[in-house]
């Protein structure tokens, strides 16, 4: 159980079974202003959110549309801050950022927790960066665009937040091609990032986007039972647990560590999140962390 929050389940066909699927309560998104003014226990189930459709100057030469909505084949609009030069009318490839981990985290943490990466020195990465993500301070003085994504069922985008499956791949596959279509889009586009925006990779590149170019997962494992839920056939849910108690959404996620006590066995939940490695085709630049989780994934992959 996700740390104690509702739980509710939905009937789902995966794999031709039919799966009572567990999904959790998220912390419910909630403008700043009016996270400052809530009690302290009503503060414990919301989390400061910010929604602000603009284009602005995020940084000398760089323009962000920021919350933009991009509709998914089904209908439901995932919410995207688009950073991208301001002084070139030159199209450019986009790098994305996907993971469930929000789009601006920076406009509500303290100073001292600002554009926090462990393991580099403070400083070395901007407050546009999401965590674990490309800097767009960095590579958009360098010819590209980084689009920091709010993933299905993340901060105020629709759905229901999926973790790691077909239906987070088929996303990000709508995503990629309604970027190569924009007019600041040289029609190529990217993956990258480390874990949680590395897992979701292999299984994006085996959709097979027509504009994805590349790939580059550094450390995130490519199979969540075998990897992380129950690795080496040893039942482990707390560290997802802990990953994933600060998502944030207006309908639930994906409660995988619920899931492996409930289905403790291989079946069609987890097959979905096992990318079909062979339709991975696309260059990947891998990088494995020898001594924990992310090894065997990078390895596979």
């Amino acid at each position: 159980m996700l740390f104690g929050r509702e739980q509710f389940t939905v009937k789902t066909e995966m794999g031709g079974e039919v799966i009572d699927k567990l999904y959790a309560k998220e912390l419910v998104p909630t403008p700043i202003e009016e996270f400052e003014k809530l009690p302290e226990d009503e503060k414990k189930l919301r989390k400061p959110y910010p929604f602000n459709q603009r284009t602005y100057e995020a940084a000398p030469g760089i323009i962000c549309d920021q919350d933009v909505a991009v509709p998914m084949r089904d209908g439901v609009i995932l919410y995207a801050d688009i950073f991208r030069p301001a002084d070139s009318t030159a199209k450019v490839p986009v790098i994305l950022t996907w993971s469930n981990y929000g789009k601006r985290p920076n406009e509500y943490r303290p100073d001292e927790l600002k554009a926090y990466t462990p393991g580099v020195p403070k400083g070395s990465i901007s407050d546009l960066a999401k965590f674990e993500a490309a800097d767009p301070e960095f590579w958009v003085p360098n010819g590209y665009a980084v689009a920091n994504v709010g993933i299905r069922g993340i901060g105020y985008s629709g759905g229901y937040h999926e973790q790691f499956g077909k239906q987070d791949a088929e996303d990000s596959y709508d995503f990629i091609e309604w970027c190569a279509g924009q007019p600041w889009c040289n029609g190529k586009a990217t993956v990258a990032g480390s874990s949680a925006l590395a897992i979701s990779q292999w299984r994006i590149a085996a959709e097979q986007p027509p504009h994805l170019a590349c790939i580059a997962p550094w450390e995130g494992m490519s199979d969540m039972y075998r990897g992380s839920l129950c690795e080496g056939g040893i039942p482990a849910v707390q560290f997802t647990n802990f990953a994933t108690a600060g998502t944030c959404g207006l309908k639930g996620i994906d409660d995988m560590g619920g899931m492996a006590e409930r289905y403790p066995l291989m079946n069609g939940y987890w097959a979905d999140k096992i990318p079909d490695f062979p339709k991975v085709v696309v260059p990947a630049y891998v990088t494995a962390g020898w001594n924990h989780f992310h090894l065997r994934g990078p390895v596979n992959g």
